[in-house]
């Protein structure tokens, strides 16, 4: 989430996060009703700290070019 995406309000392009973070507000009373705002606000944190799937995969395969490894990294990310 590096990029950036297009904000349909003001048909620009605006850094990912904070259009995420627009979102959120936008549903804030949604999720509040819903008991969802911890929720919402951990994975957004996680994404924050953590990078997307996408961007561990690339880490990991950059460091050693082993597809086996990239997938032993999702397996031993994934949460059952």
């Amino acid at each position: 989430m590096t990029g950036e995406l297009f904000d349909p309000e003001t048909r620009r392009p605006r850094p990912a996060f904070d259009l995420l973070d627009a979102l959120v507000g936008r549903l804030l009373p949604a999720l509040e009703r819903n008991g969802d705002v911890q929720l919402v606000d951990v994975g957004l944190d996680r994404l924050r700290c953590n990078g997307t799937g996408a961007q561990q995969q690339r880490a990991v395969f950059s460091r050693n070019r082993d597809l086996h490894e990239v997938v032993a990294d999702v397996v031993r990310r994934t949460v059952l």
